[in-house]
């Protein structure tokens, strides 16, 4: 699609460290990119580069994470929101409102983490007051997670169910 408009795309790699990204984002601006694309798992410190390419009239559109602060074109993602609440209805009815969930929370640095982490928490508070829940800050790493359920399995055996914010992969 980006040959038929005359567009060309160059992809670059952060590997989810905002450093790289910024640092991609200004080689990218060096070769005269007109448009970024981006995916920030770090969604508050990427703000200044948004002011920066705000000021340079550089459209960003986002994936997958809307930023803390900083103007966008455009966010793609998730009802991050949504994935929280249906995982609380679904192990609350599950459960039918008793026992104690962990939930294994992806990175609280990131919209998506915190979104799903507190829609999770207020459903549970308001619907489910009768469950225990266990927040495990695994910051979407797959062995922290697994570290801390088995910990928690062990240490309550009216564990019930899990929430997983995310593959971890």
């Amino acid at each position: 699609m980006a040959s038929t408009l005359g567009a060309t795309i160059k992809t670059t790699n952060s590997q989810n460290d905002v450093q790289k990204l910024i640092a991609n984002v200004q080689a990218l601006l060096g070769e005269g990119t007109k448009a970024i694309v981006m995916a920030p798992q770090d969604t508050a410190a990427i703000a200044p580069t948004l002011v920066d390419l705000a000021g340079k009239k550089i459209p960003v559109v986002t994936i997958d994470t809307r930023p803390d602060a900083g103007s966008v074109y455009m966010v793609v993602r998730a009802d991050n929101r949504a994935y929280g609440a249906k995982a609380c209805k679904f192990l609350g009815d599950a459960m039918q409102g008793k026992g104690a969930v962990v939930m294994l929370e992806g990175g609280l640095d990131s919209i998506n983490g915190r979104d799903r982490t507190e829609a999770f928490n207020d459903c549970m508070k308001t619907t489910y007051p009768n469950i225990k829940v266990y927040g495990e800050p695994s910051n979407w790493d797959g062995a922290k997670a697994a570290s801390q359920l088995q910990t928690a399995l062990t240490q309550d055996k009216s564990i019930r169910g899990v929430y997983m914010e995310s593959s971890f992969g």
